[in-house]
């Protein structure tokens, strides 16, 4: 446990914090956006789509979205606690429980929406193209997503003999898996998936019969992607230094904050691909006719 250093003020009931407000504020303007996005796709699908109806793609984002949501809730509640964002040995212990009970919930959440949001983009690129080579990358990589999400996900949910000690650190009769690996490993593999997705549909836009100025904006559109692939790699640049740390309330700031960026940006692009029909309703000579 985190120990306050020589000379330190502790204050319990004013304690130091770190990157809360901005992370409430962060959290909840990418919320707005995420929701405006996730509206937009359901209003083109339902109204504006008329050789496509909602699909198994829709219904994978949306689900998504109300995850992102649910954790980014439970994160902005910790910051506005305060019971993350502070020091250790600034907080009374059910304070500092309820923060790893709600940081356990948001890590194994965080699993199956990355997961759905990325299965999304998948069923979206299966309509891309009839090539043999290309759906089978497509199917490849649903079967790794599935692989490790599942993994992580039971290793997470059962990572401490006996359950209860994931979020009560006063229980020390027990044993935990490193959950610290396993952060590092779930931020890895989902900067890999990014890579693949960002990747795999270049070669269908080069292909298609369209203006080059077409092509320019589908390629840009996608790269608009590569967002998400910063927002793992600057996380997964952060979580070593997280992990190995004992004042953890206060470690876990700033990654929180990158953590409900990328669970926002992942809705945000992934409504992109679709939006492009809402969008070529309101410019059509920009965007063009090509489906």
């Amino acid at each position: 446990a985190a120990t306050a250093p020589a000379g330190y003020d502790v204050d319990f009931n004013n304690p130091k914090t770190k990157h809360n407000g901005a992370g409430i504020i962060i959290s909840i303007l990418g919320m707005v956006l995420s929701t405006l996005f996730i509206l937009l796709r359901v209003y083109t699908k339902t109204f504006l789509a008329s050789t496509s109806t909602f699909g198994i793609d829709d219904i994978a984002m949306v689900l998504a979205w109300l995850l992102s949501i649910g954790l980014q809730i439970m994160v902005v509640y910790l910051w506005s606690i305060p019971s993350i964002g502070i020091h250790m040995f600034e907080a009374y212990l059910p304070v500092v429980n309820k923060a790893v009970l709600l940081i356990s919930v948001c890590s194994i959440l965080y699993i199956p929406l990355m997961a759905l949001a990325k299965f999304s983009l998948l069923f979206f690129y299966r309509r891309l193209s009839m090539d043999t080579w290309f759906r089978w990358a497509v199917y490849g990589t649903m079967v790794f997503v599935i692989g490790y999400s599942v993994a992580l996900f039971f290793g997470l949910l059962f990572a401490c003999t006996p359950l209860k000690m994931n979020w009560d650190i006063t229980i020390t009769d027990g044993h935990c898996a490193n959950k610290g690996k396993m952060y590092l490993s779930t931020a890895g593999f989902n900067a890999a998936t990014d890579v693949i997705l960002l990747v795999m549909p270049i070669p269908m836009v080069l292909k298609l019969h369209v203006p080059v100025r077409q092509k320019i904006g589908l390629l840009a559109m996608f790269t608009i992607g590569s967002l998400t692939l910063i927002t793992s790699l600057v996380r997964l640049a952060l979580l070593p230094p997280m992990v190995s740390a004992t004042d953890v309330t206060w470690a876990i700031s700033t990654p929180a904050i990158w953590i409900c960026i990328e669970a926002n940006l992942v809705i945000i692009c992934g409504c992109l691909p679709i939006l492009r029909l809402f969008f070529r309703h309101v410019a059509p000579r920009l965007i063009g006719e090509s489906s």
